[in-house]
């Protein structure tokens, strides 16, 4: 009778070993070495079956005790044809810009006239994407909801490293000091719908939505 309640005991043990260690692995995906959210990444980045999506991108926060606001709507279509929009906000005053890709040349739309020049900023959509491809110290956080759509929610980290990468693709003339901590927001359907960058003083957060809604740039109406 006691060496059964002993074999009980050290099965029941087990057991609960085995159930703490696959708590703590959805816990912390990044654990083992593996980033189980670098699948939702390659799933949203512009490919075969992802043809397409608009962006919408914030960055705020301060930069040499300057305050900096500027919000971004890209919608890209198959990484060929881009229509940007740029607005930078300080104060009362606001600057726009507008930029058009097609076909691998720049375009500056200024006063209904459309110039092409040699480079233009914030073309790299997909950029923004990266630093969830080498997150660490994942922790899953609670659910959150808008509307009628629920979303995966997970915190962690990324190097400064990864985040001067992006920072390069955008008109920040800006160093990151410090490693960034990361926020992931994922839909149902498997791909990413927010990542913030929080570092220093300032957040960069990126949007993607309308999967496959984009559509060829039309120079003649200036819109995507």
């Amino acid at each position: 009778m006691k060496k059964n309640m002993k074999k009980i005991l050290v099965l029941l043990g087990v057991v609960l070993v085995v159930l703490l260690v696959i708590v703590i692995f959805r816990k912390n995906t990044n654990i083992f070495g593996n980033n189980s959210l670098k699948n939702y990444s390659d799933k949203t980045v512009i490919s075969d079956t992802t043809t397409g999506y608009t962006l919408d991108l914030r960055i705020y926060g301060t930069i040499n005790n300057k305050k900096i606001n500027n919000i971004i709507r890209v919608s890209n279509y198959k990484n060929t044809d881009k229509d940007i929009t740029v607005n930078k906000l300080s104060g009362e005053k606001e600057e726009v810009y507008k930029y058009l890709v097609k076909n691998g040349k720049y375009y500056e739309v200024k006063d209904e006239k459309t110039t092409e020049v040699k480079s233009i900023i914030y073309e790299d959509t997909d950029i923004y994407l990266t630093g969830i491809d080498s997150i660490k110290n994942v922790n899953q956080q609670e659910n959150q909801t808008i509307g009628e759509e629920t979303y995966n929610v997970y915190k962690g980290t990324v190097s400064k490293d990864v985040v001067n990468s992006i920072i390069e693709k955008t008109d920040l003339s800006y160093k990151a000091v410090n490693d960034a901590e990361i926020e992931v927001w994922l839909t149902s359907d498997n791909r990413v719908y927010r990542v913030y960058y929080r570092f220093d003083e300032l957040t960069i957060y990126a949007s993607y939505f309308g999967y496959n809604n984009a559509r060829e740039v039309d120079l003649n109406n200036k819109t995507a």
